[in-house]
């Protein structure tokens, strides 16, 4: 029986190509996975039932999971208040399903993007958000 030699520039060879192939199908597994940064940062838009206007805050942390807070601007007879409330939510596509805990309990909100604004309906309001960072 015939003992075989390898030369250490053919097992360096071989080691390359398993790496470059472990690479390959890393990339493949995360090609399928949806880029959601386009969401990251801050939406001006209107605050309809209390006036004023609010700003979304958001980030996407884990494949299409949300967080984020709400500032709110307040107009008060005496001046204005900022309010800040948590904000989770999900990111499909082009369509944002967003849940604010505000002091009277918890507002939906569903919002779609379309050239660097996020619309929908607060109530019977439209609302449109626009990027602001």
């Amino acid at each position: 029986m015939r003992k075989r030699r390898h030369s250490f520039s053919g097992v360096i060879l071989r080691c390359l190509f398993l790496l470059a192939l472990g690479t390959l199908a890393a990339a493949q597994d995360q090609a399928g996975k949806p880029d959601y940064s386009w969401l990251n940062g801050k939406w001006r838009g209107p605050a309809p039932v209390v006036g004023g206007s609010t700003e979304l805050n958001l980030k996407v942390v884990s494949d299409n999971q949300v967080e984020g807070f709400e500032a709110l601007e307040r107009n008060l007879g005496r001046g204005k208040q900022t309010v800040r409330y948590p904000i989770t939510g999900t990111v499909n596509g082009e369509i944002i399903d967003l849940s604010i805990l505000r002091d009277r309990g918890r507002v939906k909100l569903q919002l779609k993007h379309a050239e660097e604004t996020l619309t929908g309906k607060f109530g019977a309001e439209e609302v449109v958000y626009k990027k602001s960072q």
